[in-house]
């Protein structure tokens, strides 16, 4: 039987999954929310939204009348552990006694099952690992203290009364909805992935890591990571366990149980400093003929040296220079990665501005990969909603049907960075210039948009004295000033007419206004007229 159930901070990380949990497997719900870390928009379509705080009485003696809640998930609490030892008191009053109100009113209301989201904080730093519900609880920080004075609660308040209850500890939770509605979103959270992203992204200086001296085969501390959906399904069955065996209450953690420490994965070389043919080659996953071919020529540089074993049998070794031109290779790789997404999220929040100041707030994304998971986390800031991800498979008909499917979309943007001009095209055609995007980045053709409309917010910039590289394919450009023709594909001129560069001359169009430094420009009939019609309009 599928009771009502109330969600606590259902507009927070973990609360917004489970919503969309429990709203997927068919139990009814409703959500609580004071939305001080939490978002209207990560809360579905048909989920009845209460703004307020847990503590008052009156609303969820309401919200219990309204909506019959036989069930709550709570969730709802301060969650920042350093916060925490700096203010405890506020941890103990949002985490603690507001609970402590909550599990009266439920009481008085009549509710009979509570799930609560507690942590593996509240083993402190235990002696033995795995650890089992049974360890020893020794909090360390006010945060796991406060989460365990609940758990004693519940505990001692099930005795009394007819309620149920579930403390699930959680270890390190991860990921997001696979269909992008929801994610980690939660200001200051220290969670590791999202602190690597926001790294990632340019919002943060460095990812700093503590302790190297745990006892772990790198010194490092080990974390067992469980994804935040499969958390969410964790919380569903536990409910569906309180409902089957209303007499029973249960504690359980929450992970995979297997760890991973921060720097687990050691490159090979580096790992052991002799390696052979044969195991490069296993490693790499490619013919032996090929990594010997590598090889000879990583050699010939002067980056490894070969030393013959026993007979017949070669290691080899990266020299000085071998370290060093790795080290560059390495730079330039993170260098070329941090450019790309800091370039990334500076366009998609450009794009997402402009559909928002059209009012096109449902946006599909087409195309999956690291695009579309930039354009997911800056589409937040922007109060944009993700309605969700289009593959793109090359066929115009698939993506079109697929977007319809999505229900009322607003605008599409393009992610994908594999065929992005036939994926611009095609949902082009299927939605609307003006409610398709994509970022400078893809370096797409577009048709002379309308002033005013999506695209022309949109049209990419050239600045003087850049450079443009069109599409090998766009072998003629148009010089946006005088109308003229270029023959070649790139540009050096002050608003980027396509010429390719020589000497510095004007542009044949006789444009008063650009100083092109292209050899050739052909002018034709209709360029010409462009051009007339341009300087009398001048």
């Amino acid at each position: 039987m599928k009771v009502p159930v109330l969600v606590t901070g259902g507009a927070g990380y973990i609360g917004s999954h489970a919503v969309l949990a429990l709203k997927d497997a068919g139990w009814p719900v409703a959500v609580i929310d004071n939305l001080t870390t939490g978002f209207r928009y990560a809360i579905p379509d048909g989920v009845p939204l209460y703004e307020g705080d847990i503590e008052d009485d009156a609303l969820l003696a309401r919200i219990f009348a309204e909506q019959g809640a036989q069930a709550i998930m709570h969730f709802a609490g301060s969650i920042i552990v350093p916060e925490s030892v700096e203010n405890p008191l506020k941890y103990y009053h949002n985490n603690t006694a507001k609970s402590r109100a909550l599990i009266d009113a439920a009481v008085k209301g009549g509710v009979k099952h509570f799930i609560f989201s507690s942590t593996a904080a509240t083993y402190g730093i235990p002696e033995v690992s795995p650890v089992t519900e049974d360890s020893p609880k020794q909090p360390i920080n006010p945060y796991g203290m406060s989460k365990l004075m609940t758990e004693i609660m519940l505990a001692d308040t099930a005795r009394a009364h007819a309620l149920n209850f579930c403390a699930l500890r959680y270890f390190n939770v991860a990921g997001a909805d696979p269909q992008a509605r929801t994610g980690q979103s939660t200001a200051g959270a220290t969670h590791l992935i999202k602190v690597a992203v926001e790294a990632a992204l340019g919002k943060r200086d460095a990812v700093s890591v503590f302790g190297t001296d745990y006892a772990t085969p790198d010194g490092t501390g080990v974390r067992d990571y469980i994804h935040v959906s499969d958390l969410a399904a964790a919380h569903v069955l536990a409910l569906e366990g309180l409902i089957e065996q209303p007499e029973r209450s249960l504690t359980m953690n929450c992970g995979y149980g297997r760890g991973f420490s921060v720097l687990e994965v050691l490159d090979a070389v580096d790992r052991d400093p002799s390696v052979t043919q044969r195991s490069l080659a296993r490693e790499l996953d490619i013919a032996l003929g090929l990594t010997n071919a590598y090889l000879r020529r990583c050699i010939l540089k002067g980056l490894i040296k070969v030393s013959q074993v026993p007979a017949r049998r070669y290691a080899y070794y990266l020299t000085p220079q071998g370290f060093a031109e790795k080290s560059r290779l390495t730079a330039s790789y993170l260098t070329h990665s941090l450019s790309f997404f800091r370039q990334a999220r500076t366009q998609c929040g450009e794009m997402f501005a402009a559909a928002a100041a059209l009012g096109q707030q449902r946006v599909a994304l087409v195309g999956e990969g690291d695009l579309a998971d930039i354009a997911t986390l800056v589409a937040r800031e922007h109060a944009i909603k993700i309605v969700g991800v289009v593959s793109w498979t090359g066929e115009a008909g698939a993506v079109a049907a697929a977007i319809a499917a999505l229900g009322p979309v607003d605008a599409a943007f393009i992610t994908t960075v594999v065929q992005a001009q036939d994926a611009f095209d095609a949902v082009r055609a299927a939605v609307g210039a003006d409610h398709v995007y994509a970022p400078g980045l893809l370096r797409l053709r577009k048709a002379a948009p309308v002033n005013g409309s999506a695209e022309a917010l949109r049209r990419p910039t050239i600045a003087a004295g850049t450079w443009c590289t069109p599409s090998p394919t766009e072998r003629r450009a148009r010089c946006r000033t005088c109308s003229a023709r270029a023959s070649t594909p790139t540009c050096r001129c002050s608003s980027g007419c396509g010429a390719m560069p020589a000497k510095p001359k004007r542009c044949r169009g006789r444009c008063s206004r650009v100083t092109c430094s292209s050899s050739s420009i052909s002018s034709s009939s209709a360029g010409v007229r462009s051009i007339r019609r341009s300087a009398s309009a001048n």
